[in-house]
């Protein structure tokens, strides 16, 4: 992991998921190309307040499964102010009913030594929930969007 040695210290664990309408097999192909180009890259507790960040991904084994091996999808950013946490993590997916879920999950580190300790104890826990959820859902909607462009409609029977 990027980031393993600055988040050691002090890092805090955060967890979101999603439901997505696309195949299971899909998913971590199509959330892949979410981060891939060189697009501006912002994440966000909410909508008025985004900051940009530098994401790094790369196909990794999911082994969190003890029946099967799954792929996964190594998730860091690195943020371009310093009031903003570092993040290393996981894009992870499991079959779910006619789709699947997908979660990102992992650790970030609150900025600014022991201000940043105490916001993050105050509000901070909440934003970061908050931002991963948001993030988790625009990475939903992207896989849907994804899939629905990449399937082949098929055509009726001819008689």
């Amino acid at each position: 992991m990027v980031h393993a040695d600055a988040l050691q210290r002090n890092s805090r664990a955060v967890e979101a998921h999603s439901l997505v309408r696309c195949p299971f097999s899909g998913v971590i192909e199509f959330s892949g190309s979410f981060f891939e180009g060189d697009r501006g890259f912002s994440i966000s507790p909410i909508a008025a307040v985004a900051a940009a960040v530098e994401p790094g991904t790369r196909a990794v084994d999911d082994l969190t499964d003890d029946v099967r091996r799954h792929d996964a999808l190594e998730l860091t950013w690195t943020p371009r102010r310093p009031w903003f946490p570092l993040f290393d993590g996981f894009v992870t997916v499991r079959p779910h009913y006619q789709g699947a879920m997908l979660t990102i999950s992992g650790t970030y580190e609150p900025p600014l030594r022991a201000f940043g300790r105490a916001f993050d104890a105050i509000v901070g826990r909440f934003l970061a929930h908050r931002t991963l959820q948001r993030l988790v859902d625009a990475l939903a909607r992207h896989v849907e969007r994804e899939w629905d462009r990449d399937r082949v409609p098929l055509s009726p029977r001819k008689s």
